[in-house]
Formats: structure tokens, sequence, C-alpha cells
């Protein structure tokens, strides 16, 4: 329909924001630029527009996609295109990757805590059980050659079982 969409994480109550920053700050633009250029000053300066609603969109990524080549293909190009991270967040994060890694290849994990394992909250992905990620992360690593894995987890208890299975270094944030 032509409409060029900008996001408002600003004038609404978000995790991302202090009570006191809802209508001053974007918190979108925090990590991210906005998919067409355009900001929330640019909407408040126009005369057409269009404001929308927050709810559950008809069509979104979820787990299924992983089965589906060309779904996943789709969000996948969807997401490079609107989803671009603001050039200080990148600049930021290879520093980081640089202070940390050099040019060693590292395989990124994500686990989910075990209270997420045990209480498998409705409409989210089943998680693997970690015996069953440190099998998947040895197969990705040999097949990408990565050097060593940064884990991302909440739950200590992942973090040992990690630490005393693995066969390469761990690292995480601290």
């Amino acid at each position: 329909k032509g409409y060029i969409p900008v996001v408002d994480m600003m004038n609404y109550r978000n995790t991302m924001l202090l009570p006191e920053q809802v209508g001053e700050v974007n918190a979108w633009e925090y990590y991210f630029e906005q998919p067409m250029q355009y900001t929330m000053k640019d909407v408040y300066d126009s005369r057409n527009v269009i404001l929308g609603e927050i709810t559950q969109p008809e069509h979104f990524p979820d787990f299924g996609m992983l089965s589906d080549p060309e779904e996943l293909q789709k969000w996948q190009e969807m997401a490079h295109k609107y989803l671009r991270l603001c050039p200080e967040v990148k600049a930021r994060i290879q520093r980081y990757y640089e202070e940390q890694f050099g040019d060693r290849r590292v395989l990124g994990v994500l686990c989910r805590g075990t209270d997420y394992l045990l209480l498998k909250p409705h409409g989210h992905p089943i998680q693997p059980m970690p015996e069953e990620v440190i099998r998947k992360c040895r197969e990705i690593m040999e097949k990408q050659q990565c050097d060593c894995i940064y884990l991302a987890t909440e739950d200590q208890s992942i973090y040992f079982f990690f630490n005393e299975t693995a066969t390469t270094e761990i690292y995480t944030y601290q």
C-alpha cells in the first residue's frame, strides 16, 4: 500500500524504557536503524500518518520455519533487509569480538534456563536438553572449523555442564 514503516518503541511502556523515558526516547534506536531511515520526528512532522496497533501479526517467524526452507529464506531475507544494527552497536560488537577472540572462529550458543526446559511454556519452541546441544555443537564446530564456544545462558547448571562436557574453550559474557 506504499506505507513507510517507522518503529515506535517510544510512546508506549516497554521493557526497554524506564517509565520517565516514555515519550522521550525511542528504545528501538538504541540498537537498530529504522527500517526506512525515517524517525519519530519525521512522523510528527508529517500529515499522513497511520498508527498501527500492537497485536499479534497474522504471519510471523516461528519454530516451524526451520523445517520449511522457503519459509526460512523468506524470514531471513526480511530480517537482513529491515533489522539493521546501528553503526555504533556494530562497532562495539566488533571491538568486543576482536578483544575476546582475535581471529578465532567462534560458535555462539544460547541455552535458556533449566526452568524453561522443565516448564515448557506454551507456544515456545521446545529447547533440546544440554546433552543434545553439546552434540550439535560438536557437529557444527567440526563442520565450520570453530575454535571455541560463546555460551549465553542465565542458568549456572547449564554453564557448568558445558564446562565439564565440552572439549573446547567456553566463553561467557560477564
